[in-house]
């Protein structure tokens, strides 16, 4: 686990009584099973089917004794969501604690019970956006041996990912895979660890780059932009073994005939703008790409 992370890899239970508050708050109503469209808490139910798909057994709204927001716990069958709000009951809004709390087959005031998967997430929103002042937006655990061990973690900053550490997300909770993605200077960089192969992608705007490696050494490359392989620098495809490298051209999705141009690190001395023109026929952004080029070496 990357060091950055590495404070958040457990979490003590006993902190949900920090983080649920139940003693700031005033129960004022309880509803069985609620219906969306009959309830005064028709938003509260859309953002509780958002993060579940559980159907409703109980809600019970809950106000703050000193302040304008509101707690509201929804209850389904071996699973329990915690929703904090402002006073209007619609936008999900905490300061530095989480404004969503998912138990999943987990009791507060019960012993633990190990035959199921038991499941704390933390998510928090501030004005209704994923954004935390500090630390992570979104902390999923599972428990492993009586103890609740880290299985997912984000970082957001009004939606979006952001981390001045790079990590904006670590995800191990597939069995025999861990997914990392780091972003940096606006490149997004997604690792997935796998037993025998890490595949690696690459993002800036519209354009990816995605790397498959094997334990014995063979690797694919390749580029794409708006998900069609594309690439005006050099080969879109590259194929590698111990003993050969095999590379195809593609840009905007078309494989180059043999008789246009292929860069790769700069023009050949010989290149004409017959050469360019040709590529140009064949596709306008790479043909530009050539002539611009070729007017850096006239």
């Amino acid at each position: 686990m990357h060091k950055s992370i590495r404070k958040y890899a457990k979490f003590d239970s006993k902190k949900l009584i920090e983080f649920i508050e139940i003693d700031s708050y005033d129960s004022i109503e309880t509803i069985e099973y609620p219906q969306h469209l009959e309830t005064k808490y028709k938003t509260v139910l859309l953002h509780y089917r958002l993060l579940s798909l559980l159907p409703v057994e109980r809600l019970e709204a809950f106000k703050h004794k000193q302040e304008n927001s509101y707690m509201v716990r929804i209850s389904a069958i071996n699973h329990t969501t915690y929703l904090y709000l402002d006073g209007d009951l619609k936008t999900l809004n905490r300061n530095k604690k989480p404004a969503v709390i998912i138990l999943d087959n987990f009791s507060i005031k019960e012993k633990i019970n190990n035959a199921y998967s038991v499941t704390i997430i933390l998510k928090y929103y501030k004005n209704g956006k994923d954004h935390n002042d500090f630390g992570p937006t979104e902390l999923r655990f599972n428990q492993i041996n009586d103890k609740f061990v880290l299985s997912r973690l984000e970082f957001t900053k009004n939606d979006l990912y952001y981390n001045k550490h790079g990590i904006v997300c670590y995800d191990n909770s597939q069995l025999g895979k861990v997914d990392i993605v780091f972003m940096k200077h606006d490149v997004i960089t997604s690792y997935s660890f796998l037993p025998n192969h890490i595949e690696i992608e690459k993002a800036l705007g519209d354009y990816r780059q995605i790397i498959n490696c094997e334990r014995n050494g063979t690797c694919a490359r390749s580029y794409e932009k708006n998900f069609t392989t594309h690439r005006l620098d050099g080969p879109a495809y590259i194929y590698k073994t111990k003993t050969k490298t095999y590379m195809e051209w593609h840009v905007n999705g078309k494989k180059l005939p043999d008789d246009i141009i292929h860069y790769k690190k700069g023009l050949e001395k010989n290149t004409t703008k017959t050469d360019v023109l040709k590529a140009m026929l064949f596709d306008q952004e790479y043909g530009e790409f050539l002539k611009e080029k070729l007017n850096e070496i006239a």
